[in-house]
């Protein structure tokens, strides 16, 4: 079975307080955009996890899904699985947790399991806090720890541009900054501007939403790598309307209304749009 697994963006991302369990209060709207990882599943009686980039066998998260899913149904499952890696790695693109959604609904027909969506996103949210989004892969406001999710029928009209700067960014260590950094934050203020942005998104007043959405890992991102301040100066000048990082990075995302010939001297560049 050959599945394709969308990556996503984060139309803003604001990190409320910690909770005691360790996790961040989130709120963010992500979507879904057409940048694709391709995998091919098979069943097989022993388990093979191959990827054109990153983590293999049992490092890759996929073999998580196959764990869990084992654990969750009382049948041993294994596959062979090959996966074309197209998503940048660590960019905050969502690629690891896109794939293993994506297993998870590709194992769930080939063995035949005829599992539920409860039980499908019981074995979502143990793999990953973005996991569940991407069993939908629908626009959707996200908030608890990423495992909140309501889908919003939204239809973007820009062109996003994702620029990876051939790096990774840590999110733990992303995590970490920002808590020290938001102790003293008013967050009821962020949750404020947040349903602002929403309503402007069901208003379709997407222009002024694009204005206002913030991303709070900037200000700890761009602190640590100051050559994004440069960058995003570089895409005002070819006429981007707004950038900002998804995730905790390290992809840029620039919006533009239509494509635009762009010329870089570092990294990678991805024009997408949202599926």
């Amino acid at each position: 079975m050959k599945v394709l697994s969308p990556s996503k963006i984060n139309f803003g991302l604001w990190i409320l307080f910690k909770r005691k369990n360790g996790f961040h209060e989130i709120r963010s709207f992500i979507i879904p955009i057409d940048l694709f990882d391709e995998i091919n599943i098979e069943y097989s009686e022993l388990t093979r996890i191959k990827s054109s980039k990153g983590p293999k066998g049992d490092e890759n998260i996929v073999f998580d899904v196959l764990k869990i899913m084992s654990e969750e149904t009382g049948t041993f499952i294994s596959a062979d699985i090959y996966i074309n890696k197209k998503i940048p790695i660590g960019g905050g693109l969502g690629g690891g947790s896109s794939n293993a959604a994506s297993v998870i609904k590709a194992i769930n027909q080939i063995y035949e399991l005829n599992l539920g969506i409860e039980v499908i996103l019981k074995i979502a949210e143990k793999i990953g806090a973005d996991v569940p989004f991407f069993i939908f892969s629908k626009p959707a406001i996200v908030k608890g720890k990423g495992n909140e999710i309501r889908e919003i029928d939204i239809k973007l009209p820009f062109h996003f541009l994702i620029h990876y700067p051939n790096f990774s960014i840590d999110t733990r260590w992303a995590y970490n900054a920002i808590s020290r950094l938001i102790k003293n934050e008013d967050y009821k203020k962020k949750e404020e501007k947040f349903e602002k942005i929403i309503e402007l998104l069901k208003e379709g007043k997407y222009n002024e939403a694009l204005h206002n959405i913030e991303n709070d890992f900037e200000k700890v991102v761009f602190k640590e790598f100051p050559d994004y301040k440069e960058l995003s100066e570089f895409y005002k000048t070819k006429g981007a309307l707004k950038t900002f990082l998804t995730g905790t990075g390290s992809c840029l995302v620039a919006v533009f209304e239509n494509k635009v010939n762009i010329n870089i001297n570092k990294g990678e560049i991805f024009w997408c749009k949202q599926l």
